[in-house]
């Protein structure tokens, strides 16, 4: 794609072009989000035996077919425990342990059903690579067209709330947060028209804002203007699949690199707030090839 001049506060005036790499960011904006939990337990109870039982529930443990580590804390994942109510074929928690159960653990989450057996709370503890543990409570509202997901980090030290309709046969997602120290992010996407997400700070407005194509989910362009450094950095996806990214200086001097997709794209980083706690859940359950 052409990349046309950028100054300080100015955007393309042509509308971009490209044929990058397509990533799975709208397969996961497109998942089945009336996802049903029993079907999980029904192929958990018939690929597993329970290590241990009482009353209607069971506990299974399961290991992962390849281990995976997590980079930051050089930490493997080992032993996932679920527990299982067998008589309403339901999952009560999931506990995912580095190695054996006797090692740390790293993740913990609790869960609570409505009479449909939908999820409608959780409640996440989750261990960081410093060993700082960290509490995450979700509560979840299902309407006729849409579900809504409220997310409370560290008893209000974040809020994040994500709103997932279909309206005229569209899909419409919007997602909002705020921390206390009041950086605000806001994500909309309306399926085949737009796709586009922002971070201000309160009392200074936007200082970051990507703009992305709606049928590939890719970054095609942001401005960043949040460094003390500079006067702003611009990114504009090139027709091979990397990013070319011009940074303007103090003294108005422009510098240009390319820059590999991974690290560009704003949208792979939201992949994780844009799930429903059944995908979560079913997610977790892939990974260890269920």
């Amino acid at each position: 794609m052409q990349i046309h001049p950028i100054l300080y506060n100015t955007k393309p005036a042509v509308k971009p072009t490209f044929c990058g790499k397509q990533t799975n960011f709208l397969e996961l904006l497109h998942r089945n989000y009336s996802l049903d939990v029993k079907t999980i337990v029904e192929k958990i109870t018939k690929n597993y035996q329970p290590a241990s039982t009482s009353g209607s529930n069971a506990v299974y443990n399961i290991y992962p077919n390849k281990p995976k580590t997590i980079p930051a804390a050089n930490t493997v994942k080992g032993l996932m425990e679920i527990v299982v109510n067998r008589s309403k074929k339901l999952v009560e928690s999931i506990k995912i342990f580095a190695g054996n159960k006797e090692e740390k653990l790293l993740e913990s989450s609790e869960y609570t059903y409505n009479k449909k057996g939908q999820i409608i709370r959780i409640l996440r503890s989750t261990t960081s690579p410093n060993d700082n543990l960290h509490q995450i409570k979700t509560n979840i509202k299902y309407e006729d067209n849409g579900i809504t997901i409220q997310k409370d980090f560290d008893n209000g030290t974040k809020y994040l709330k994500t709103i997932i309709t279909t309206l005229n046969n569209k899909k419409h997602i919007l997602k909002f947060s705020k921390n206390n120290t009041g950086t605000i992010e806001k994500f909309k996407y309306t399926e085949k028209e737009a796709l586009c997400s922002s971070r201000e700070k309160e009392g200074t407005g936007v200082l970051f804002e990507a703009s992305g194509d709606p049928l590939t989910g890719e970054m095609v362009f942001s401005k960043n203007i949040t460094s003390p450094c500079n006067r702003g950095e611009y990114i504009e996806l090139l027709s091979n699949g990397n990013y070319y990214k011009q940074v303007v200086a103090k003294d108005w001097h422009i510098s240009t690199k390319e820059i590999p997709a991974s690290i560009a794209d704003d949208f792979i980083h939201q992949k994780v707030d844009l799930m429903t706690p059944e995908n979560e859940m079913l997610t977790k359950l892939e990974e260890y090839g269920l």
